[in-house]
């Protein structure tokens, strides 16, 4: 996985502990989505 965020954040040119920050609260929001589908 730690390759993909290296490349995402050279495309994106955000600071890698933003990305990394966005990819927690969107894999957050993503599971709880999940969760209430159930």
């Amino acid at each position: 996985m730690q390759p993909f965020q290296l490349f995402a954040i050279d495309i994106s040119g955000l600071p890698a502990g933003m990305y990394i920050l966005n990819l927690s609260v969107g894999n957050n929001y993503l599971v709880k989505k999940k969760l209430l589908k159930r």
